[in-house]
């Protein structure tokens, strides 16, 4: 199992965070993404191979304004793996 922290920060205060775990030998990164901005109600943003190189390196990843198509009224969304 993949557990996925997840955060919206503005201003470097959290605004809305959740974890999701995920069975990681049949999601893609791109419906890892999907799933969590589904959970905190925003948008999905354009997924670059830098996010999914970050993620798997350091084990986390941030999407920030100019990865969004839509306009947010947040400042970034981190991904962390959560370490059992």
């Amino acid at each position: 199992m993949l557990k996925i922290c997840c955060r919206i920060t503005s201003k470097e205060k959290i605004i809305k965070q959740n974890i999701i775990q995920f069975d990681e030998r049949e999601v893609t990164f791109y419906q890892i993404v999907k799933t969590i901005c589904e959970s905190l109600d925003i948008p999905t943003p354009v997924i670059l191979m830098k996010h999914l190189y970050d993620l798997k390196k350091f084990g986390i990843s941030h999407f920030s304004n100019g990865d969004f198509v839509e306009k947010i009224d947040f400042d970034k969304l981190l991904l962390e793996v959560v370490k059992e």
